[in-house]
């Protein structure tokens, strides 16, 4: 009976292979015709054989168009997903993996994210020398993301960075992610991913947490 699959062995000194190769649909359906042109009219095919032949034809047909179809709808998903990724371009993103924010007015927004409830905050902030320029105390604050606005008065536009120490109730530091904050002013697709450039850093798509206008 003809398969889906076709096996050949080869046998060597030191032992035997086996090869397997996967048959497409215009090859079984090929074959199932020469089978049929080729065969002893005095002794045809069975017709269970037959049958089973055609069912394996039909379920190679339907994985056949399944595949086709993930394709497409991958594609599809694909290309939704980068004109979202453009579609950022301009905005203000919040994201993982980096602790610096745009001073582009008289005051910042800075993010980061409590890994549990913590008291005694302090956020000290730098400027593009390394020199510290202010201090904020947000006192007590719970877990989760949390957003401070800088008043920073006459400060001068640019890029700044910050740091965070925090303690949870029993005065023991609590390990704070810093988020990076800015707009997103360039995209580039590369390696299979999306990487969005923020601040001048490159991020990637997946790391973002928060968009705003």
């Amino acid at each position: 009976m003809l398969g889906v699959q076709t096996v050949s062995s080869q046998s060597a000194a030191t032992g035997s292979s086996t090869q397997t190769q996967s048959m497409g649909r215009e090859e079984f359906l090929a074959l199932l015709v020469a089978q049929l042109k080729n065969q002893d009219p005095l002794n045809p095919m069975d017709s269970m054989d037959f049958t089973t032949q055609l069912a394996q034809f039909s379920s190679l047909e339907q994985l056949y168009n399944v595949n086709a179809g993930v394709q497409g709808l991958s594609a599809y998903q694909q290309g939704m997903y980068n004109a979202q990724a453009v579609s950022l371009i301009g905005k203000q993103v919040v994201a993982e993996g980096g602790n610096n924010f745009v001073l582009a007015g008289d005051s910042a927004e800075i993010s980061y994210e409590l890994p549990a409830d913590a008291q005694n905050i302090s956020v000290s902030i730098f400027d593009e020398a390394g020199q510290q320029v202010a201090v904020l105390s947000p006192g007590s604050q719970n877990q989760g993301v949390q957003t401070l606005v800088w008043d920073a008065g006459d400060a001068a536009s640019g890029v700044y960075s910050f740091r965070i120490s925090a303690l949870d109730a029993q005065a023991c530091p609590v390990d704070v992610q810093a988020m990076l904050t800015g707009p997103v002013t360039g995209i580039e697709f590369s390696d299979d991913a999306i990487w969005l450039t923020v601040n001048g850093e490159q991020i990637s798509m997946e790391s973002v947490r928060a968009i705003r206008q």
